[in-house]
């Protein structure tokens, strides 16, 4: 019997795709500033469970489309027109 995937696999796997393994053994850019993509690549190379590997890739694509978000929303409100405080002028 084939195992059913968990509700959270379903909702992201029409839409984001994993990084690819080669990402996962990428060397830690900042030193001593743990991020979320540090500590997953950690999971990932210290098990050796097929499906813990690619659920940590699969949530690194997640982190990664979260942060690409967070820059969109943060160029969109520094380039938005300040709000006038006093519109009768």
């Amino acid at each position: 019997m084939e195992k059913q995937p968990a509700p959270e696999e379903i909702a992201y796997q029409a839409t984001i795709e994993p990084v690819s393994e080669d990402q996962m053994w990428w060397r830690e850019r900042y030193a001593g500033y743990p991020t979320i993509c540090m500590t997953l690549r950690s999971i990932y190379n210290i098990t050796e469970d097929p499906e813990i590997k690619l659920k940590c890739r699969l949530a690194m694509a997640m982190a990664k489309a979260m942060n690409d978000k967070l820059q969109w929303y943060k160029t969109r409100d520094e380039n938005a027109r300040p709000i006038d405080s006093n519109p009768s002028t």
